[in-house]
């Protein structure tokens, strides 16, 4: 079986990357003529609008005329290129298209253009839990809802930078917290994966004992506004010693929940989040908004006023160590049903 994944890849920064990362590396383990098409370029420096623009548009060609593929497995964001992918989907020389769904699927119900782009799909996998059956009714015969959350073979910190990985062994006795998300501002949200939350949180929490925070931003920011957004990020932990602020590394997340004592996801919208799963896979306990349904062991919390409360009253929770699911499995049968 030769499988196709087209997915932002690693080295990258993102949960759908490193998901589909491992992904691949047990599909090859398991004997697949699995390959990948990176949608972003390895530089960062690369990574602008035109060169992405340019890099997406031959993706279909690239299938057409490199290529013989059995199963093509999607993970693109974006209805607009959903729906350029699935338009070119007769010339794939009969080969299975599945778009995998990361985000929140309910705008796609009345998106005329993700509808189209779906109906062409031989599979949909959702990988927040429920999602499937929010879809219209001709596609829920073939949606399935499986989390994306696929457990890494080794735990490696050989990549992760020495600063990052000292900061955390030292912060390791103390209470350190780990926060992550990518600087987004839109007409709807604003600072999606909350950043400046965390930030009041924190400086309420400084007068109650000691905390150390590691802040990592993915990505770069995608408007003045993100920009701007980041900017008042920085001002505030600018003197701030127990905050370590990082941008612009490309690392794995996971290998450092092992030094945390919790994990805190103040989102203002969600998908099924992957570092929320790995940090309950490494023994570290989370926070996390009630905005979606969240995994069985994570604490969550219903207004940002009771974000530091609840990270307090985390800390003294002991830590459940919950069986580690992995989703790899239902994938593969899926690939093999299909």
């Amino acid at each position: 079986m030769r499988i196709l994944l087209i997915s932002p890849m690693l080295p990258g920064i993102g949960g759908v990357s490193v998901s589909s990362h491992r992904l691949l590396l047990n599909l090859k383990n398991d004997g697949f003529n699995a390959q990948a098409f990176n949608i972003r370029f390895r530089k960062m420096a690369h990574n602008i609008p035109a060169y992405l623009f340019l890099r997406f548009l031959i993706i279909p060609f690239y299938i057409i005329f490199n290529h013989k593929f059995d199963i093509i497995h999607c993970h693109v964001p974006g209805v607009l290129r959903k729906l350029y992918i699935s338009l070119f989907k007769p010339f794939y020389h009969g080969a299975k298209l599945i778009f995998t769904i990361h985000g929140d699927a309910f705008p796609l119900v009345t998106n005329r253009f993700a509808q189209m782009a779906l109906e062409k799909a031989d599979k949909i996998i959702c990988v927040k839990p429920g999602d499937s059956e929010n879809l219209p009714s001709q596609l829920k015969s073939k949606s399935v809802d499986i989390p994306a959350f696929i457990l890494p073979r080794i735990i490696d910190e050989t990549y992760i930078p020495q600063s990052i990985l000292s900061f955390c062994k030292k912060s390791k006795e103390e209470s350190l917290l780990i926060f992550n998300g990518a600087a987004i501002v839109s007409e709807k949200y604003n600072d999606l994966y909350g950043f400046c939350d965390m930030l009041d949180a924190f400086d309420l929490l400084e007068h109650r004992g000691e905390y150390k925070l590691l802040m990592v931003q993915n990505g770069v920011p995608n408007n003045q506004e993100s920009e701007t957004l980041m900017k008042r990020v920085k001002m505030r932990i600018k003197s701030k010693p127990n905050i370590k602020f990082v941008e612009g590394e490309e690392f794995e997340l996971c290998p450092l929940f092992r030094y945390a004592k919790l994990y805190v996801r103040p989102t203002k919208t969600d998908g099924d989040s992957l570092s929320i799963r790995e940090a309950l896979a490494m023994g570290c306990n989370v926070v996390a908004s009630n905005v979606v349904c969240r995994p069985k062991g994570v604490i969550v919390y219903n207004d940002r006023a009771q974000l530091a409360d609840t990270i307090e009253y985390a800390m003294n929770q002991k830590v459940i160590h919950y069986p580690k699911k992995d989703y790899y499995q239902e994938i593969k049968e899926v690939y093999k049903q299909i």
